[in-house]
C-alpha cells in the first residue's frame, strides 16, 4: 500500500526548515551542529533565500540571531505546512496501522522532505523511529554526494538505513530487452520504476506501508514516472 504526504502549494523547503534551527537555537554553530551541515553551508542557505525572495530574513548579531518581521511570517509559515503534512500522514497511519514506514531515501531533497514528515508523524504517534525503513537504491547516475547525503540523514534522525543497489536489476532487464529500441527516456525511468518495486518486495517483507516522497503536484501536472518514485 502507498501513502501518500499531502503536497501544499508551497510546500516547504529544507532552508525554511533550516531558518527555523537557526532561530530557535539563537546560533549558527548550534543549528548547523543539529542539522548536521556545517555552519558556511547554513549561512548561505539563508542568504540565498533572502536574496531569492528579496526580503532580510534575519538580524544577525555577534553571537545570535533573531528574526525580523518577515522572517517570522515565514517561520511560522514553514512550520504550518510541516504540521499539515504531518497530521495528515498521522490520520493515514492510523487507519492502516502498519508494524514499519518504508521510504526510498535518495539524499536528493524530496526524500529528505518526506523523511521529516514521517519523523514528525512518529513523534505525534510515540513511534520509534527505528519503525522506519529508509532505503538507499543508488545506480548508475548516483553521485557519490546524494549517496553520502542519505546515510547521513538516516543516521541523524535515527532512522533504520540500507542499501539496496539496483544497477545489476537495472542492467538485466535492459540486457534481456536485446533486439528493441531502447529510448532515452525508457533508459531515465527504467531505474525508478525498479526502485518502486523494491521499496514494495521491503514494505511486504516487514508488514509495513511505502511513503510515496513524490507530491501530488508534480503527479497532476504529469511530471512524476507512473508507477514510479521519481
Amino acid at each position: 500500500m502507498l501513502l501518500y504526504i499531502s503536497a501544499d502549494s508551497s510546500p516547504v523547503s529544507t532552508r525554511e526548515l533550516n531558518i527555523s534551527s537557526a532561530v530557535s537555537y539563537s546560533c549558527f554553530l548550534k543549528a548547523s551542529k543539529a542539522l548536521h551541515i556545517t555552519q558556511p553551508t547554513l549561512s548561505r542557505q539563508i542568504k540565498e533565500l533572502e536574496d531569492e525572495i528579496g526580503r532580510t530574513l534575519l538580524i544577525r548579531g555577534n553571537r545570535h540571531v533573531t528574526l525580523t518581521e518577515e522572517g517570522i511570517f515565514l517561520k511560522n509559515r514553514a512550520e504550518e505546512i510541516l504540521n499539515i503534512q504531518a497530521y495528515g500522514l498521522v490520520k493515514r497511519i492510523k487507519h492502516v496501522n502498519p508494524q514499519s514506514l518504508v521510504i526510498g531515501l535518495s539524499g536528493g531533497l524530496d526524500s529528505c522532505l518526506a523523511l521529516l514528515v514521517i519523523i514528525k508523524a512518529c513523534d505525534i504517534l510515540k513511534i520509534d523511529h527505528k519503525n522506519v525503513i529508509a532505503i538507499s537504491m543508488p545506480c548508475f547516475g548516483t553521485s557519490s554526494r546524494t549517496k553520502s547525503n542519505a546515510s547521513v540523514f538516516a543516521e541523524a534522525v535515527g532512522v533504520t538505513f540500507k542499501e539496496i543497489n539496483i544497477k545489476d536489476a537495472v542492467e538485466g532487464v535492459i540486457r534481456q530487452m536485446k533486439g528493441m529500441d531502447i529510448t532515452k527516456q525508457t533508459r531515465t525511468n527504467l531505474p525508478a520504476r525498479i526502485r518502486m518495486a523494491t521499496l514494495y518486495a521491503v514494505s511486504q517483507s516487514k508488514n509495513g506501508r511505502v511513503i510515496n516522497t513524490c507530491n501530488l503536484s508534480e503527479d497532476w501536472v504529469g511530471y512524476s514516472t507512473r508507477y514510479g518514485d521519481a
